[in-house]
């Protein structure tokens, strides 16, 4: 008996939250894959402009395993640009921001690049996606930066976690960089 009254609330439940989602009206799709191939987005930012930029990792597109990919969307929602960033290892992306100059600033780890393991990276990029710095930092160990944010003066701050640095299996990893 209990388990049918389950059945007769959850069916109510998923009756309610369809129906109260029926106002909502999807304005646009955009879906970028391929089979057997591991795409995704992490990120998501509205724009300067209205447009939308969209950060992750692809296997369809660049030079290695997986690459840093950024995708630039107008205010119509027509696609403007999609770029890769990387070499031949596992580089990806996880967060973004839109600079004052309406470039961006991203972070995410790379294998392809630096002395170690997985290196955390901030990238900045212009208007284009133009690829103006790209920093690593990090050990032998692994390092991985989710999060990217602006500061009061002008710079960035990212963090995550270490592995070739501190006391722990994993510590706090935090880095702040300037404008420039």
């Amino acid at each position: 008996m209990l388990g049918k009254y389950v059945d007769i609330l959850f069916t109510f439940f998923l009756a309610s939250f369809f129906l109260s989602g029926v106002s909502a009206q999807q304005q646009f799709a955009y879906i970028l894959g391929e089979i057997n191939k591991n795409d995704r987005a992490y990120s998501i930012i509205q724009t300067f402009d209205g447009g939308y930029a969209v950060l992750g990792q692809t296997q369809i597109l660049g030079a290695g395993a997986f690459d840093i990919f950024l995708i630039k969307f107008d205010s119509t929602c027509s696609l403007e640009w999609a770029k890769t960033y990387g070499g031949t290892e596992n580089d990806l992306g996880f967060d973004i921001i839109q600079t004052p100059d309406s470039g961006y600033v991203f972070t995410g780890y790379t294998k392809s690049f630096g002395c170690g393991n997985t290196e955390v990276y901030i990238a900045k990029v212009d208007s284009r996606g133009c690829l103006h710095t790209f920093i690593t930092l990090g050990g032998f160990e692994r390092e991985e930066s989710w999060e990217v944010i602006k500061t009061r003066d002008n710079g960035f701050a990212i963090s995550r976690c270490t592995r070739s640095y501190g006391a722990g299996i994993f510590d706090i990893l935090f880095a702040k960089f300037d404008s420039s």
